[in-house]
């Protein structure tokens, strides 16, 4: 089964770039456009093996999200 990565970026288009080369690699490539959204995929049980997430987003930053 290919390991999964959670994308979390508010710009579509660096989620579709990073989603083209993952794919490319073997990856599953799952989305999040906000901390609030990629924290609700976690605790719904949603796999991520990996997580590339944006520092600097709207709401949520990155490492405000992982003290929080």
């Amino acid at each position: 089964m290919a390991k999964t990565v959670l994308v979390v970026d508010d710009d579509p288009t660096q989620r579709r770039l990073i989603q083209a080369v993952r794919e490319r690699d073997g990856f599953a490539v799952a989305h999040a456009e906000s901390g609030d959204q990629a924290i609700q995929h976690l605790s719904l049980g949603s796999p991520a093996d990996v997580v590339l997430l944006d520092m600097v987003m709207p709401g949520k930053i990155g490492s405000a999200s992982c003290r929080e």
